[in-house]
């Protein structure tokens, strides 16, 4: 009987693909639990994105389903046709917009909070960008366990740099440091940290509620698995002090495969990009991707467009434009090279949602030069796939740090700046270090890159392992699932 089940409500973002969809695939996997009952709390946007994959879960037999929530726009003076996800891609926000854009989304507070006592929830999984979570939670007496869509690494390089402030004792920018405490030999610059660690007042009151929600969490919830980060979990227990809870990664488990496919923007000719692909030799393409919001100007994209083709590697670039006021892609790219790469042969280029995981599946992918956002870094080391890291902005150069020093499966490109969206954008990678990094990862027959690959690939079959029955995450997940209702209150145990 459901009344009898465990029943967890999971509130994503409410923008930003890369966190809204490891939370609803990780509640997917907790629904299917036989005795969980899942609701996932969201915009009526969001929700036809995973429309299809929830039906397929309840045709199979999970109790799974959506409670929609729409943001007050009205209510703190934005059109109510707003787009967030368009605000955030903007290479120059209105910072009084986004304001009130963040401050739609904590009124969310209150209704949610009458959804959670008329339910009668027994616990709350909220992403760490709802950070008001906290007050749900503590108004209703259940636990509240924090989703972070960034790794366990990332976590503990945070709490590095805030314990032991090491970037304060460099006399420039561009001097490494050494992170103190933590279970590998990392370094920074202060140039690749974020703007709010270089001005401890810059979002002060924000910081402070995610901290909070922290400190009082049942659990942390990440999309990991122990056989990447075990001992970063352990830093978090023993040195943090919080408990971990690993559930990834999720886009391994085979009942997620369907998701993309409910996302309209993808282009109807992903068949077109894989035969091209079919025509290639192993390992010869090189995969190009920023993620869903880079804050690339126009001559960074020339830099990147020039080196690309200097290569003289295939390649496949998912070239998403950061238009802000602007409607055309014009002056995107150098003159006649879209032409001259089209008639060669040598490149595709992507300019919506690219099909990634069938593209880093195939085995005609050699390498992939990434932004370093989590969830590519977890489809890259799940494909085996080695990678050019080139990070940009919040926690992808920890994650470079990551993917560089720690697993030893690609090396930058020579990014060295974390891009603030508050200054003016531009070139910080020029066209020779583009053509260098490409022809340095393709060489196949180097031993560096064939010690790389073979690291990678690793990660393949562990990466599957993970999340499936008796795998380390689905262990964590049931091990939740089981004190979970152990401490549920007031009810009858569950048979």
């Amino acid at each position: 009987m459901s009344e009898n089940k465990l029943k967890i409500l999971f509130i994503p973002a409410i923008f930003g693909r890369s966190h809204i969809a490891p939370l609803v695939n990780a509640s997917r996997f907790f629904a299917s639990h036989p005795n969980v009952q899942v609701t996932i709390i969201i915009t009526q946007q969001n929700a036809h994105i995973f429309q299809t994959s929830i039906n397929h879960d309840r045709e199979a037999g999970r109790d799974i389903g959506f409670h929609i929530v729409e943001l007050p726009f009205t209510e703190v003076g934005l059109p109510v046709d707003t787009d967030p996800d368009k605000l955030l891609s903007s290479t120059s926000p209105n910072l009084i917009v986004m304001g009130k854009l963040f401050r739609a989304v904590g009124l969310l507070m209150s209704p949610i909070l009458d959804l959670v006592r008329d339910s009668r929830a027994d616990c709350l999984v909220s992403d760490l960008l709802n950070p008001w979570a906290s007050d749900v939670a503590l108004n209703t007496d259940i636990p509240l366990i924090s989703f972070t869509p960034a790794s366990l690494f990332d976590v503990c390089v945070q709490d590095s740099l805030t314990r032991f402030k090491p970037h304060e004792y460099v006399d420039s920018d561009y001097e490494p440091f050494v992170l103190p405490g933590l279970p590998d030999k990392i370094e920074l610059t202060r140039s690749r940290l974020p703007d709010y660690f270089k001005d401890e007042n810059m979002g002060k009151e924000f910081k402070s509620s995610v901290r909070r929600a922290m400190d009082m969490s049942y659990c942390m919830m990440f999309n990991s698995f122990d056989e990447l980060e075990s001992k970063y979990a352990e830093y978090i227990q023993n040195v943090v002090g919080r408990k971990c809870c690993l559930v990834g990664p999720v886009q391994c488990r085979s009942d997620t495969k369907s998701d993309n496919k409910d996302d309209k923007t993808i282009p109807t000719k992903d068949e077109d990009v894989l035969d091209w692909l079919n025509y290639r030799t192993e390992n010869s393409v090189l995969y190009v991707s920023f993620g869903s919001y880079a804050p690339i100007c126009k001559e960074q994209f020339h830099e990147i467009a020039h080196g690309l083709e200097a290569s003289s590697h295939p390649f496949i670039w998912v070239a998403r434009f950061n238009m802000s006021a602007e409607q055309s892609d014009e002056g995107w790219f150098p003159e006649g090279f879209e032409k001259r790469v089209k008639e060669s042969n040598q490149g595709v280029i992507i300019k919506t949602w690219a099909p990634q995981e069938a593209i880093l599946g195939h085995p005609s992918l050699g390498a992939f030069m990434t932004h370093c956002g989590w969830n590519s870094c977890l489809e890259t080391l799940s494909h085996g796939v080695p990678v050019i890291t080139w990070p940009l902005r919040v926690e992808q150069f920890n994650h470079e740090r990551l993917m560089v020093d720690v697993l030893r499966v690609g090396f930058g490109v020579g990014n060295e700046e974390w891009t603030s969206q508050h200054g003016k954008l531009k070139v910080t990678v020029t066209r020779d270090k583009v053509e260098a990094a490409v022809r340095r990862m393709m060489n196949n027959d180097a031993e560096e890159v064939i010690a790389m690959r073979k690291r990678a690939q690793l990660f393949v079959e562990k990466s599957k392992a993970a999340v499936h029955e008796g795998g380390s995450s689905y262990r964590h997940v049931y091990a939740l699932v089981d004190e979970l209702k152990a401490r549920r209150k007031g009810s009858h145990e569950i048979a």
